[in-house]
């Protein structure tokens, strides 16, 4: 898969500009080849579909990282405030994964193709 073209998606995706992005390349690239081995043995990676899938995931494990440690708390008396930035931008990105990922899938190995919906039933993503 091209991680020229996966970074490119995941500029788009993420927001980022070309040198921030570059700072990710290495998630590209494991994303890149999680699709990969997904893929049957003769397909070609680099379909429009496998490399959104590909940057949707790459984007996905960016905004889990970057919401990491951003919990914020303070208590008085008996009032308790946490606020964490994690929440709606890491579900956002989550679900454009996963949509993504189901765009993608009937260009999956056929065993893979169930365990990507077993994997989006147990998230509590299907139907959404």
């Amino acid at each position: 898969m091209e991680i020229e073209a996966v970074l490119e998606q995941f500029m788009r995706l993420s927001g980022l500009d070309e040198q921030a992005a570059r700072e990710w390349t290495p998630l590209c690239e494991a994303a890149a080849e999680r699709i990969e081995e997904l893929l049957p043995v003769d397909a070609d990676p680099n379909r429009l579909r496998l490399i959104l899938a590909a940057a949707g995931e790459a984007n996905y494990r960016y905004m889990l990282a970057r919401s990491t440690g951003n919990a914020q708390s303070f208590k008085v008396g008996d009032i308790s405030v946490t606020r964490s930035e994690e929440g709606s931008s890491a579900q956002e990105a989550r679900a454009l994964r996963d949509a993504l990922f189901t765009d993608a899938a009937p260009l999956f190995a056929r065993g893979h193709v169930g365990l990507w919906q077993v994997m989006e039933r147990e998230s509590g993503n299907v139907g959404q």
